[in-house]
């Protein structure tokens, strides 16, 4: 993935120390190897978060989490997990992979996702 492209969402700052807190998504077309997996020409989202923590004008901390399950899902490296099933649960027979990322895309997939 040579192309990426990056959009943030929510922004919040304040306190003191100075806190930013940053939700994004990246996206781009898997056109190249990505973790062993060749690439499959299809649309990825990955939505993240970022924290970071600042003190006299500069970033002492950060923190940073990204769905990278779902990259992996969406570029089929592993099946889908059912929604409502124990973790770890794979799609039931007949589920495609790709399918389930590709009309997700655009969908927040944090914790606070449903």
């Amino acid at each position: 993935m040579r192309h990426l492209a990056g959009r943030a969402g929510s922004v919040v700052a304040g306190g003191r120390p100075t806190w930013l807190v940053c939700r994004f998504t990246l996206t781009g077309r898997h056109d190249g190897p990505f973790l062993g997996v060749p690439p499959t020409g299809v649309e990825i989202a990955l939505p993240g978060i970022t924290v970071l923590r600042f003190r006299d004008g500069r970033c002492v901390e950060r923190w940073s989490a990204a769905d990278m399950l779902g990259v992996l899902v969406q570029v089929g490296a592993v099946p889908a997990p059912v929604r409502g099933s124990p973790a770890g649960t794979a799609c039931p027979a007949g589920c495609r992979p790709g399918t389930v990322a590709r009309r997700r895309a655009g969908e927040h997939a944090g914790p606070s996702a449903p």
